[in-house]
């Protein structure tokens, strides 16, 4: 290669690097705005459906072992309740779970939402109208990792989904989903991805 082309395509080759490096995503100034919070109200897109939550955090000397008859500890209790099996002191448990549609309350059985540990609320304060149009989609997903609450409605209007993720041991994950008719009908499902 002569001299010239190879100077040419340098000089060209140094800006492209320059401008890739630019547009890295600024996730780490994203992140210093996070927060977990106890208490959240979801809304889907185009807020027609609503989900106000709310967690705590039992005190640590009112949870007692849980024994089976031969003595052996098969978990946890609190007041009397065994708690889920993924219950630990100093887990959250969820207390609230009102969920709305046009308004309208639609009642979620306490069995599909009640024996739930361990699920945690992140929020990020930035405002999504500061984020440069060319991260819009980067911060999407950003937002999409977050665990707390998310609505969707579908395609023809007759059912919602909520979604929640939760960290599970060795570093894996859960997506706990609600799919909700507008006649009350509710299926819960669980979904889980290995890190072991």
């Amino acid at each position: 290669m002569d001299r010239r082309k190879f100077i040419g395509l340098t000089a060209f080759a140094v800006p492209v690097a320059a401008s890739a490096a630019e547009e890295e995503p600024p996730y780490n100034h994203w992140a210093d705005h996070l927060k977990d919070t106890m208490k959240f109200k979801a809304f889907s897109p185009e807020r027609s459906l609503t989900l106000e939550v709310e967690l705590m955090v039992p005190p640590e000397n009112e949870i007692t072992d849980a024994k089976n008859a031969d003595g052996e500890m098969i978990g946890y209790q609190w007041k009397g309740k065994i708690m889920a099996g993924n219950f630990a002191p100093g887990s959250t448990l969820l207390t609230k779970f009102r969920f709305e549609w046009d308004g309208k309350p639609v009642a979620i059985p306490n069995r599909l939402w009640n024996d739930l540990a361990a699920l945690k609320i992140t929020e990020c304060t930035l405002d999504p109208k500061t984020i440069e149009p060319k991260f819009a989609y980067h911060f999407h997903e950003f937002l999409e990792g977050l665990q707390q609450p998310r609505l969707l409605l579908s395609a023809d209007n007759g059912t919602a989904l909520i979604e929640w993720r939760r960290s599970e041991d060795c570093d894996s994950r859960s997506i706990i989903r609600w799919m909700v008719g507008r006649t009350g009908t509710v299926l819960r499902h669980r979904d889980t991805t290995d890190g072991c």
